[in-house]
């Protein structure tokens, strides 16, 4: 398997085969309308597409300070975090 950003592991045919030809359309128009119809071919599956990934790293540098953890973003707080200066 590849590695992807389709952390949910959708997988539709029908989506697949819109998407493979608007990719190849020969006009704007065409690619849109495909776009369209895989569009609404993914909400009629109802796709589940989880918004955190369980694997964020949680560790940082020594030179980092601060290093607040934002349970609701699953990351650093990047606005608390500051560098010790002249450190290499």
């Amino acid at each position: 398997m590849n590695p992807t950003t389709n952390y949910g592991c959708y997988n539709s045919a029908t989506t697949t085969d819109l998407i493979n030809k608007a990719l190849t359309a020969t006009s704007l128009t065409d690619a849109a309308n495909f776009w369209h119809q895989a569009d609404m071919q993914v909400m009629k599956d109802a796709v589940i597409v989880p918004f955190t990934n369980q694997n964020t790293p949680a560790y940082h540098s020594t030179r980092v300070h601060n290093a607040v953890w934002s349970w609701t973003n699953q990351l650093y707080d990047p606005t608390q975090l500051w560098l010790s200066p002249n450190t290499p």
